[in-house]
């Protein structure tokens, strides 16, 4: 952020018009801030190393258009969130690629899938990337995203920051560590509610299935190495 506004941030409106992007998922909370902050349009475009260009988002701004001319997404564990609305992990057959076959090819994101006509014309399906399969956990046979807590505890658009989730089990119960950087401590109160309603959390933790503890730690802690966002200690 720093760096693009260093670069375009005393010409907005002028110089830079666009940003297309590829690769991981931007954070929604960032591309919110670069739009607003420079007055420029962002477009994601979707693909992979194993399956090519798979598609690109309009300027409608609700989904990223699969190119099914040439991709064929079906959908792994789907959940129908409507009657052209699907959820679940992305299996993709692609005739892009002529070194191989790929087909039903798992590229690991969970996406939402709509097949309803676009505001801008096209009858394409457009996805939705929530999040990569390994951020991603069961609790019970529910489903949750760290996409859905990192939300939850940067719930202003200007925030960006670091967590982490470790899982384990003890006694039939499921633990719940959130790990978060000291600087957020003051807000410990504020956060525990915001985490306690999420989804079927609020009734796992009234029930006493599971516990869930924040942990504030060092900034040093995530800062020059990879850390997993999901560490599931686990055994069945």
């Amino acid at each position: 952020y720093e760096a693009i506004m260093g670069m375009y941030g005393k010409s907005k409106g002028k110089n830079l018009k666009k940003i297309i992007y590829f690769g991981e998922k931007m954070d929604d909370r960032l591309r919110a801030r670069i739009q607003n902050d420079l007055e420029v349009e962002i477009f994601s475009h979707y693909g992979g190393t194993e399956v090519s260009t798979l598609g690109g988002e309009c300027s409608a701004h609700d989904g990223i258009h699969i190119y099914n001319d040439v991709n064929l997404p079906s959908i792994i564990e789907s959940k129908v969130i409507d009657e052209t609305t699907y959820e679940g992990e992305i299996a993709l057959t692609t005739m892009l690629m002529d070194v191989q076959p790929v087909i039903k090819y798992r590229i690991g994101d969970v996406i939402k899938i709509n097949y309803k006509p676009c505001d801008c014309g096209r009858t394409s399906p457009r996805v939705k990337i929530i999040c990569r399969t390994d951020e991603g956990f069961s609790l019970f046979g529910v489903k949750f995203y760290y996409g859905t807590f990192l939300d939850a505890i940067y719930s202003d658009t200007n925030e960006t920051g670091f967590l982490q989730i470790v899982l384990s089990s003890m006694n039939n119960r499921e633990k719940l560590i959130i790990i978060l950087p000291e600087n957020l401590k003051n807000r410990e109160k504020e956060i525990s509610e915001s985490l306690y309603y999420i989804n079927e959390l609020e009734f796992y933790l009234e029930k006493e299935f599971i516990d869930m503890e924040i942990k504030f730690v060092p900034n040093s802690y995530f800062i020059g190495r990879k850390i997993p966002p999901i560490v599931d200690k686990r055994k069945y």
